[in-house]
Order: structure tokens, then C-alpha cells, then sequence
């Protein structure tokens, strides 16, 4: 499998509070990008920022719905 380095880049990822959105920014943050999470699950999102925030990723998090035009 091929290595793909995001150093220096940035990911928004929608629906990443969890499962595979959660996994993708997983996958970002190691190959080295800053990660911003949005999700309407504010919980469950901050607790996936802070576990990418252990690892040494930088992560944040806003509250967003996809299917809201003022968002």
C-alpha cells in the first residue's frame, strides 16, 4: 500500500463524530494534516478531537448541519 503524506495541508471532514467519518480523520490527522471535525453529534465530536489530540494531531471541532444553508 502506498504512504500518502498531508503534512502541511488542511481536512475538513463531515460526519467525522464518529465511525467512518471519525476514522477518516484519524487517517488524515497520522498522515499529517490539521483536522477540523463537523458533525450535529457536538459530544461525540469533541471526544474524537480529543482522542486525535493525544496522538499529536492538531484538531478542532464546529457544530454543523450539512443540510442547513445558514451553516
Amino acid at each position: 500500500m502506498t504512504s500518502y503524506s498531508l503534512e502541511g495541508r488542511r481536512v475538513l471532514v463531515t460526519g467525522g463524530a464518529r465511525g467512518l467519518g471519525a476514522g477518516i480523520a484519524g487517517a488524515m490527522a497520522r498522515a499529517g494534516a490539521d483536522v477540523m471535525v463537523a458533525d450535529l453529534l457536538e459530544q461525540e465530536g469533541l471526544a474524537t478531537v480529543d482522542a486525535l489530540r493525544k496522538e499529536g494531531a492538531w484538531a478542532a471541532f464546529v457544530k454543523l448541519n450539512v443540510t442547513s444553508e445558514a451553516d
